[in-house]
């Protein structure tokens, strides 16, 4: 009936990967649902005066608690070993908590608005969740089979610096909105204009203040361990299982921004046609970017130290938000092309969400080989003379004035169609510049093994004999 987890990955031992099993499908397709809601939040702004603000606090503070579940889980499961009937309990407990909380999530109007008691039961479902993982890793704590002191010393470090914040800040969101919720259905005017920001967003607010605690103290916790001390301090992870895991999120939101494509009313028009080809087709060339952009597993950034880690990490975080508002900014396109003369559309075409999306893949290139061989890559070395790669070059600028278009787009046009078109032209030529720079980098390194092995069976001196061969 109930066992006890049992570490997965001991230091020094072999990575072996676990298979990604049908509860963790299962589980990210609650975070597809999640990016659909989040999205509607998004889209359903009209960014006007003090209601961008309020739209981010809500944004953030949903996406916030979500994403802390997800990675908590994940990381659970490349540490620790555990299938019985208990665990498998609590992972339903799980799934319902994320599931109320994912449905609650709503338009703008709706979700500020404490008599729907949306945010109530929204925090409260977070609160919960929060409570298993504290109890999972009390009992591993207690009952955890493994390296005894790295497994101690990591549970109680989450409790000091994660999961004690976490859970006051949490539960004051809970307390404030249940109280918000009773008085409101008294007393609240949704018809009066409200400030900026006012008490009734304090749940949202202590809730993305918790999400940005938790990602500072963690970031802390792991660059400011001494080196000598890691292993103590740390149960190590399966790094091939969190690749894996951490590439599966990513497709699921992708997935997102293709429903929202497919899942459209039709209209004859040629505006709705070229915006519809040009966003599969930019939603394809994304996934094409995503996939190159990954390393080899043996080179991936989260096999390079604590730090290329950490930045992937808070590089899958910046991907998951721009990922979402750009999926749904399609969906407010075909708004303006069935209702013309939707000025909404505008304030959110501003937001630069494909220009994100771009930067984040291609800083994710950097943190697998790092800043040194990526700027190495931009010379070649010929007659031992060092000069500038100049194909290699040229493609990067080329990709730095691509990533400055899609900044400044709306300020070019505000068209759906030609947004869309140009969005595109932008992803593929980007996909083209990384192909030919493939193709000289991998000529590059020809060369340098060419001139190494010429210098190598050059005669030696004295003797007349050639060097050993070049292997």
């Amino acid at each position: 009936m109930v066992l006890t987890s049992v570490q997965r990955q001991r230091w020094f031992d072999d990575l072996v990967l676990p298979q990604i099993d049908a509860g963790d499908v299962f589980f990210d397709i609650f975070y597809g649902g999640g990016a659909n809601n989040l999205g509607a939040l998004l889209g359903s702004s009209t960014f006007g005066e003090g209601e961008a603000l309020r739209c981010f606090i809500h944004f953030f503070g949903s996406l916030g608690p979500l994403w802390i579940t997800w990675e908590v889980q994940a990381f659970y499961e490349s540490r620790y070993l555990a299938y019985d009937y208990f665990h498998n309990l609590v992972s339903i407990i799980r799934y319902l908590c994320i599931g109320f909380a994912i449905f609650n999530i709503a338009p703008l109007q709706l979700y500020t608005d404490p008599r729907t008691g949306n945010v109530m039961v929204f925090t409260l479902a977070m609160l919960v969740e929060l409570v298993l993982s504290m109890g999972l890793a009390l009992e591993v704590y207690f009952r955890g089979v493994g390296d005894r002191i790295s497994i101690m010393n990591h549970t109680r470090d989450d409790f000091k610096f994660r999961d004690g914040a976490s859970f006051v800040l949490y539960a004051a969101a809970f307390i404030v909105s249940a109280v918000q919720c009773v008085q409101a259905r008294q007393s609240f005017d949704q018809q009066k204009d409200r400030s900026i920001w006012d008490l009734y967003d304090l749940p949202m607010t202590l809730n993305a203040s918790a999400y940005l605690v938790r990602f500072i103290l963690s970031s802390v916790r792991i660059l400011c361990t001494d080196k000598r001390e890691f292993r103590d301090s740390f149960v190590p992870t399966n790094i091939d299982y969190l690749i894996d895991r951490y590439e599966g999120f990513i497709m699921v939101l992708m997935g997102v921004g293709v429903a929202s494509l497919l899942n459209v009313d039709k209209n004859e028009s040629s505006e709705f046609y070229v915006t519809e080809i040009c966003g599969l087709l930019t939603m394809i060339f994304l996934h094409v970017l995503k996939m190159d952009s990954e390393s080899d597993s043996s080179k991936h950034a989260l096999r390079r130290g604590r730090i290329p880690a950490a930045m992937y990490s808070f590089l899958v975080h910046i991907l998951t938000i721009s990922l979402i508002g750009f999926g749904v900014s399609y969906v407010v396109f075909f708004d303006e092309i069935f209702q013309p003369a939707n000025t909404d559309y505008l304030d959110f075409a501003r937001f630069p969400f494909l220009t994100v999306t771009i930067i984040s893949l291609e800083f994710m290139r950097v943190t697998h080989c790092g800043l040194k061989e990526a700027f190495d890559r931009l010379f070649q070395t010929s007659a031992g003379k060092r000069k500038l790669n100049w194909p290699v070059v040229i493609g990067t600028l080329l990709r730095v004035g691509i990533i400055l278009f899609c900044l400044t787009l709306y300020t070019w046009t505000n068209d759906p169609e030609t947004l869309a078109a140009c969005g595109f032209a932008a992803v593929f030529s980007v996909f083209l510049t990384h192909l030919l720079n493939t193709a000289f980098i991998e000529k590059t390194k020809m060369t340098l093994v060419e001139d190494k092995c010429s210098r190598k069976h050059r005669p030696a001196m004295g003797n007349g004999r050639s060097e050993e061969d070049c292997t």
